[in-house]
Parts: C-alpha cells; sequence; structure tokens
C-alpha cells in the first residue's frame, strides 16, 4: 500500500475530548475566575504592590498577585499553562493544535517547576491539565500553590 509509518507523525490517531474545550468547562472557569480574582485583587494585590514599592523581594506567588488585573481583564486565568514556555509549544504531540487554555498566574508546570523540567514534561503538564481540566483541580493547584506543597 501507499501508507509508511513516517507518515503518521502529522496524523492524530485518537481524537482526544479535552475538558478545557468544552463549553460549560470554559464558562464555569470563566466565572470561577473573575468571582475568586475580585477578593483577591481586593485584599492581596495592595499588600503585594506595597511590598514591592517598599523595595522587598516578592517570591513567585506574590509576583502572580501583581497579575490578577490581567485574570479580571480576561487575559489570563488563575490556573493554566505558564503565560511563557520556553521550549515547548501550545500544539499538542503529533502537531495537532491543542487548545491548553488561558496562561494562568499558577498551574501544574509552576508547581512542578524545577530548572531541569524538558519541553517534554512540561507539555505533559499541560496536556494533562487541558485534558482533565474542572472547578476542583483548579482548587487543589491553587491550595497547593497558596501552601507551598509543589515540587518548587
Amino acid at each position: 500500500g501507499k501508507t509508511h509509518i513516517d507518515q503518521l507523525d502529522d496524523i492524530p490517531l485518537i481524537d482526544i475530548e479535552y475538558n478545557i474545550n468544552r463549553v460549560l468547562n470554559r464558562f464555569s472557569k470563566s466565572m470561577f475566575d473573575s468571582i475568586a480574582a475580585i477578593p483577591l485583587l481586593a485584599f492581596l494585590y495592595p499588600w503585594a504592590l506595597l511590598r514591592r514599592r517598599s523595595g522587598r523581594e516578592l517570591n513567585r506567588f506574590q509576583q502572580s498577585i501583581l497579575l490578577l488585573p490581567k485574570v479580571l481583564a480576561g487575559e489570563m486565568s488563575l490556573v493554566g499553562p505558564p503565560e511563557r514556555t520556553p521550549g515547548a509549544s501550545r500544539n499538542g504531540s503529533m502537531g495537532s493544535t491543542v487548545f491548553l487554555g488561558k496562561p494562568g498566574l499558577t498551574g501544574l508546570v509552576q508547581l512542578n517547576y524545577r530548572d531541569d523540567l524538558t519541553p517534554e514534561e512540561i507539555e505533559k503538564y499541560n496536556l494533562y491539565y487541558a485534558k482533565n481540566q474542572s472547578i476542583l483541580l483548579d482548587l487543589e493547584i491553587l491550595l497547593k500553590s497558596v501552601s507551598g506543597t509543589g515540587k518548587s
């Protein structure tokens, strides 16, 4: 036949339904982001802003707090892939485009970040999140980020 194994690289063999692409999940995630960001912006944002202006060094969590206005503007999400992922693309394996969600203030990559994290590992974390996204997973990631129980 005309089929060759090297031609399969461009053909997605399995069409996976990603939770992040479901309309109800996108809507509930957007509502969750807006509802959760308002009190965080009111109470934590001024504190982080004062720390920065006083010259104190901010940790990763405190720097994320300063991005809360972008969550309310709809540019970012509380939980999602990193804003910039060096060496990794927002495409799934085999070249198929996968929507991974809006960049997040925190996420699986951010929780598990280490200096030797490979682009393949970053892609696995991002795809796992896109496939399994739910409000409960977002809450778990947020709680681990706040408590500092990630691997970083």
